[in-house]
């Protein structure tokens, strides 16, 4: 009785063994299959392209600095209603000639050139260009200027290949501010104030009783500029954190407060001011070309 006691406790004792041996595999199966499953789900990950949100978030935001270069191009058109007044260097004495529908188009060019940083998020950049150039002032006039821009653009970039290389479309709104501005004498022009430089005078109205042309005295703001821009950017990066940027957009430039109020003298004085001393309607269209090249760094 005593053996069979022992050899029965033995032999329970061998089978709560067995069964822990059996526990502990079936535990160790299991681990090893959901490491299967993880790995296995990672390496099809990889292969898909999906990435990790840190890596994308790594490559969202970039910075840089590069150079600018704009070439604006002003239409100006002239028609005259009946007739105006002609010098013929040929005559003692200035004469009239009928135009009857007379349009007279010519242009101005433009040119700005400087430096601008950008800060980039994939689908929207900011710009702040610095520039010297050229600021439109109505009729055929234009002064040197000083110039700081802000522009907002949203794009779209599409990869090219599988170096990293990209083109987007690009599309967006820049707002220029004059800093200051000189004459073609070189004179500065002050805000309203012929004291200390050349004053700016923009058109009023006209006195209609007397035929007299009223001026107001305008401001350095009366200059700044509005365009709407869209065109191409491309990307090359030369690294993991660097890359090169190029970009060419094009611009229409809407009327500032200087222009506005050369159309309107023209306009008021065409429609007010008697024979012979009828004057031209006049009309702008400002538009050009951006051609940026930029380096930018990756956060």
């Amino acid at each position: 009785l005593r053996r069979l006691l022992t050899e029965n406790s033995g032999y329970k004792r061998r089978a709560g063994e067995t069964a822990r041996k059996i526990y502990l595999m079936k535990k160790k199966s299991l681990l090893i299959a959901a490491l299967a499953v993880l790995g296995a789900g990672m390496g099809f990950a990889q292969g898909n392209g999906f990435e990790a949100p840190d890596a994308g978030k790594r490559s969202l935001f970039s910075v840089g600095y590069g150079l600018i270069g704009v070439n604006n191009v002003v239409f100006f058109k002239q028609e005259f209603k009946n007739e105006y007044l002609y010098n013929d260097p040929m005559a003692s004495e200035n004469r009239f000639i009928a135009v009857l529908g007379l349009k007279n188009k010519r242009s101005l060019n433009l040119i700005d050139n400087g430096i601008y940083l950008f800060f980039d998020a994939a689908y929207a950049q900011v710009d702040v260009s610095l520039v010297i150039g050229k600021v439109f002032a109505g009729g055929m006039d234009s002064y040197d200027a000083n110039k700081i821009g802000f522009a907002f653009y949203g794009k779209y970039p599409v990869a090219v290949g599988k170096s990293g290389f990209t083109l987007a479309p690009v599309a967006g709104v820049q707002y220029d501010m004059v800093l200051n501005a000189r004459t073609e004498h070189g004179n500065n022009i002050i805000n309203g104030n012929k004291d200390k430089g050349t004053g700016i005078l923009l058109y009023d109205r006209i006195d209609t009783a007397t035929g007299t042309i009223i001026l107001k005295n305008g401001t350095l703001a009366d200059f700044n500029d509005l365009t709407i821009k869209f065109g191409l950017q491309a990307r090359y990066p030369m690294s993991d954190k660097i890359y090169l940027d190029a970009s060419w957009l094009y611009g229409i430039t809407l009327n500032n407060t200087a222009v506005q109020a050369a159309i309107k003298l023209s306009e008021d004085a065409y429609d007010n001011l008697p024979a012979p001393a009828n004057p031209s309607k006049n009309s702008y269209f400002n538009n050009g070309s951006t051609a940026k090249f930029a380096m930018g760094y990756v956060f």
